[in-house]
């Protein structure tokens, strides 16, 4: 069995490895392909906004080109795309097109912006997989299916220990992983921060990474920062520290 799948961001690439990971209990010799086997990296594909995809438009077009000959050349049973609709949902369409299965797992916000998409996401997909009950409920009948969200399985046996233990309490700071999301959603988040720990002193904020390349965005938004390497237990900050954590291993603490 042959399968492209294809995630174009960091948090996408999770979901995805987790998919390949159960892929492979399935079927051992599956062969599984996604957008680094033919040289385009998660770093230059997650643009988010109309001017930065503009300045990067041939190299978006090229991606586009690249991947529909792989589909044709290689020919995969199935293309599994993972979020990042601008250019899987085409390349599903193009997939779909030629006979070849496609399903999409994470469904497209149509829900808060541009509902006028459902119709073009229905025909460029056999099957979409939905993180929010009420999603399928906005597609035809059949189409769409609630897997339930990642997060919420990752935490559901800490979730109930959380609320009750005694101590400080821990607010997750998320601002996303593309660089657009960082820069522009975490000044927010951290405007948010210093209300929480002005009302509530002893809590600990932390933020999530997806990955070692968004740490220098996150030094960006947030001006000086303390990196030290995880294990290091000599966390000497104020009295509000964020820990940013990423998946790479590297932890900061950030005065705020």
């Amino acid at each position: 069995m042959k399968i492209l799948l294809l995630a174009g961001e960091e948090s996408g690439l999770i979901y995805a490895g987790g998919i390949a990971d159960r892929l492979r209990k399935l079927d051992p010799a599956v062969e599984i392909r996604g957008y680094r086997d033919y040289g385009f990296e998660t770093h230059d594909l997650a643009v988010m906004g109309f001017i930065p995809v503009l300045m990067k438009l041939r190299y978006f077009l090229g991606v586009k080109a690249t991947m529909e000959r792989a589909i044709d050349e290689w020919r995969p049973d199935a293309v599994v795309t993972v979020d990042y609709p601008g250019m899987n949902l085409k390349l599903a369409a193009y997939a779909k097109a030629r006979g070849i299965r496609t399903v999409h797992v994470v469904c497209p916000q149509v829900w808060a912006w541009k509902k006028g998409r459902i119709p073009k996401i229905e025909a460029a997909l056999d099957r979409l997989c939905c993180f929010l009950p009420f999603e399928p409920r906005l597609f035809k009948p059949g189409f769409a299916t609630f897997v339930g969200h990642p997060l919420a399985k990752a935490f559901a046996g800490t979730a109930a220990a959380a609320a009750t233990a005694e101590g400080p309490k821990t607010v997750a700071l998320l601002p996303g992983s593309r660089k657009g999301e960082i820069e522009k959603i975490l000044p927010v988040l951290l405007q948010a921060a210093s209300a929480l720990a002005a009302k509530f002193p002893e809590s600990v904020l932390r933020g999530e990474t997806a990955d070692e390349l968004s740490v220098p965005f996150f030094t960006k938004a947030l001006g000086m920062v303390n990196f030290l390497l995880r294990g290091n237990t000599a966390l000497e900050t104020r009295k509000y520290p964020l820990v940013v954590d990423t998946t790479a291993g590297v932890s900061e603490t950030v005065e705020i």
